[in-house]
């Protein structure tokens, strides 16, 4: 069974846009942007693996995470995939960002996770809500390296 689930937002930056993408697609930026990270790597092609602890309702696992912007439009757009896997799931996830404004530069973005495996088990609600919440880190996250 496979689940998929999608979330969405808008994010004010308070920088320019040309200095907003360059941050966003820094994979140093972005690796420090996700939540419980361990044994963090980055290859000389911007590919980040590391591993990160999960814990859903009852299910604590770890999942071995990989990493990569696979698009970008200079100072306009990005696409940052992913895949992680462990405990008999997988999760495959992509993220689009799409920038505005000039002087202070506002990303769109959008999140479409694909999960199967024994994850998809638990139900869609708590997935969301527990997606809903790693999205909230990450995205704080980013803001956070962006904005100072």
């Amino acid at each position: 069974m496979t689940i998929t689930l999608e979330f969405k937002g808008t994010e004010q930056l308070g920088v320019p846009r040309g200095e907003a993408f360059k941050k966003l697609t820094d994979p140093e930026v972005l690796s420090k942007s996700i939540p419980d990270a361990q044994g963090i790597s980055i290859s000389e092609d911007g590919e980040i693996k590391c591993d990160v602890k999960v814990k859903l309702s009852v299910v604590q696992s770890t999942m071995h995470v990989t990493m990569k912007i696979t698009e970008s439009r200079p100072d306009t757009y990005a696409k940052v995939q992913s895949v992680a896997t462990g405990a008999g799931s997988r999760a495959e996830i992509e993220a689009l960002f799409n920038l505005a404004g000039e002087d202070l530069a506002e990303v769109q973005w959008s999140v479409t996770a694909r999960l199967s495996g024994l994850i998809s088990g638990l139900g869609s609600g708590v997935l969301r809500s527990y997606g809903y919440k790693l999205i909230e880190q990450i995205v704080g996250g980013v803001k956070r390296s962006i904005s100072y």
